[in-house]
């Protein structure tokens, strides 16, 4: 990019600058569904949806975006642009992009499945101290049935 500045080339910087525009909306947009699914199943499994999930999630935006703002950088001081076509493009803040969708997909399907367990751990206190409270009554109705 600083190349295309020194050359002028304004034309060509709009299009790399339209395209890091659309690399950060894509991580926002994955950012917002990842928040979205977390706190969609959190209600279907009836667990309390409190800030620190929220906290969570713009922290992990704001460790993104100065990612982003890093590879940004290195795209506009990138030489390669001189020698190679394709270097022309921000092909840094592309590959972070692609990266960071992954890792939003992965976050994804993971947060479901850890939910899925939380879930099933409480279920299985719940049914422990429902055992606990009523041993007696167990153990009654362990007697009567050899009893009979």
């Amino acid at each position: 990019m600083i190349l295309d500045y020194l050359n002028k080339d304004f034309a060509q910087i709009i299009l790399e600058f339209q395209i890091v525009f659309f690399c950060w909306f894509a991580v926002a947009v994955a950012v917002g569904l990842d928040l979205f699914f977390g706190i969609r199943k959190s209600k279907q499994i009836g667990e309390y949806t409190h800030s620190y999930g929220i906290r969570k999630t713009f922290e992990k935006a704001t460790f993104y975006y100065a990612l982003m703002m890093l590879f940004l950088f290195a795209d506009i001081f990138n030489p390669f642009g001189m020698y190679i076509e394709i270097f022309k493009l921000p092909v840094m803040s592309i590959a972070m992009m692609f990266a960071l969708l992954f890792t939003e997909l992965l976050s994804i399907r993971e947060k479901a499945d850890q939910k899925q367990r939380r879930m099933v751990d409480k279920s299985a206190k719940q049914l422990l101290e429902i055992i606990l409270k009523n041993k007696a009554l167990i153990e009654e109705l362990k007697n009567k049935q050899e009893d009979e």
